[in-house]
């Protein structure tokens, strides 16, 4: 096996944006994907075009493994559509990842299934879902759990190893190891996504370094933020949020409404506010989104498979069974509460409001000065949410042009990525001779990468940087 051998394709749009991760290796006789996800860009017929567009470069049927990063949608996502067209490989994922990604999945299939009949009425388009259940349920019975720092052979030449990421629950970054009969030796590193070591603890590991990599793909999703994370960030968070409801539950009687992904970010708010108030909080608190209380279900499993200890596995039990809480699950239920005129918070999908029940919320909290929204963390450009963040006086939800006067605050300690500086500080640490940065703003990757080559320059280190871009083909 030489060099030329040895090749891997960016086969996703990660290369070029921060969704779509999908990277495959290929030596001479194995075919290794790592991640598989959808592409997201809240625009129900582009996404779905491009979902339906497959890198003609990855064939199911002849892939060996399928390596899975994490749990996130962006990264898993296209997984059963591999499997619906003939693919029989194991795919492996880090322990405690199976029931997280089974209601992912699941709820993918039915919104794809909706999405093609949204498509069909509104565009006339003969669309037909990526994938069904019955998709999902035969990529499921191909998964492996595999621990951290556990080397796996998949076959006499290749290995590989999964390291902590730091990033969400049952998060790696990935190690793949190449020998040939020679004893020739090569190295790829995936990040997949990392996370920030300064901030919340809450069910997950450090990140830890990367060994040597010949090269490494780096994830840049905040490269281009130039607000840093410390941990004084989350003594100020929690102080914004005691005046934030002295001021909005008890003394306006409105209700506060914090937008939150359904993986992670819903179960680090919700530990948070337990930690935190379980003894002081009068109001209650109601969970508005279906796939958040599914997920918050399986959310033990993936605790107790991560070995996380016991004051993780006895924390999340007291959260989920907290007395103040209340998982709403039917639509109309969700509607009724927005009509009740008492104080509350409520955590709704999606943490960008570019889609779930935080929408239909806004609608009836932004008019009122009494009312309050809090933000966990980044906005993205051009969501409601970043509209609602830089307080114009109106957005438009839907067809309506709504009102933008409730209160806004801005927690910064629940990022779940690396923020720029401690991006620079990792890749500085780690030892690589080629990094290609992928996941983040390709203008922003522009000027990362000149950043990055001036700190190896001052530190003496020689590895080079680059930006691929879709199907760029490298070798190792």
């Amino acid at each position: 096996m030489n060099k030329k051998n040895i090749s891997v394709s960016f086969v996703g749009l990660s290369s070029t944006d921060v969704t779509n991760s999908a990277y495959l290796l290929q030596t001479d006789n194995f075919n290794i994907l790592l991640d598989y996800g959808l592409y997201q860009d809240n625009d129900i017929k582009k996404d779905y075009l491009i979902n339906r567009h497959d890198s003609k470069k990855i064939k199911p049927k002849k892939l060996n493994a399928v390596i899975i990063s994490h749990c996130n949608i962006d990264h898993i996502g296209k997984l059963p559509y591999l499997y619906k067209q003939g693919c029989k490989c194991n795919i492996y994922m880090p322990k405690g990842s199976y029931k997280l990604m089974q209601v992912l999945l699941e709820n993918s299939a039915k919104i794809m299934e909706s999405d093609a009949d949204k498509l069909k009425f509104h565009y006339k388009m003969n669309a037909k879902p990526l994938y069904n259940m019955e998709d999902v349920l035969t990529c499921l019975s191909y998964v492996k759990e595999v621990s951290y720092n556990c080397p796996i052979l998949l076959n006499d030449s290749i290995s590989f190893e999964f390291f902590k990421a730091g990033h969400i629950i049952s998060s790696a970054q990935i190690l793949v190891t190449i020998k040939d009969k020679q004893g020739m030796v090569k190295r790829l590193g995936y990040t997949g996504d990392i996370g920030s070591n300064n901030l919340h603890k809450y069910y997950r590991f450090d990140r830890e370094n990367l060994p040597y990599c010949d090269v490494l793909i780096g994830e840049s999703t905040y490269c281009g933020n130039t607000r840093n994370h410390s941990s004084k960030d989350i003594k100020n968070d929690l102080e914004k949020l005691k005046r934030l409801f002295e001021d909005t539950l008890n003394r306006d009687r409105g209700k506060i409404l914090i937008p939150v992904f359904s993986l992670d970010r819903l179960q680090k708010v919700l530990s948070f506010l337990y930690e935190n108030f379980a003894d002081t909080l009068k109001q209650r608190i109601y969970v508005d989104t279906p796939l958040g209380h599914k997920i918050s279900n399986v959310y033990d499993y993936a605790i107790w498979c991560n070995r996380l200890g016991y004051s993780d596995c006895n924390l999340w039990d007291k959260v989920y069974n907290w007395n103040k809480v209340t998982y709403i699950d039917d639509y109309k239920e969700s509607m009724a509460l927005q009509r009740i005129k008492e104080p509350m918070i409520i955590l709704a999908g999606s943490g960008m409001m570019t889609q779930g029940r935080s929408v239909e919320w806004a609608k009836w909290l932004l008019p009122q000065e009494k009312n309050a929204v809090c933000f966990c963390g980044y906005s993205g450009e051009n969501t409601l949410a970043s509209e609602i963040k830089d307080k114009v006086p109106f957005v438009k939800i839907g067809k309506s042009k709504i009102k933008n006067k409730a209160k806004i605050c801005v927690l910064n300690s629940f990022s779940s990525h690396a923020c720029k500086s401690e991006l620079i500080e990792y890749y500085k640490d780690l030892k690589f001779n080629k990094l290609y940065l992928v996941h983040g703003n390709i203008d922003s990757r522009r000027e990362f990468v000149k950043i990055l080559e001036d700190e190896f320059s001052k530190c003496d280190k020689t590895s080079k940087v680059y930006i691929p871009s879709y199907e760029t083909i490298i070798h190792i």
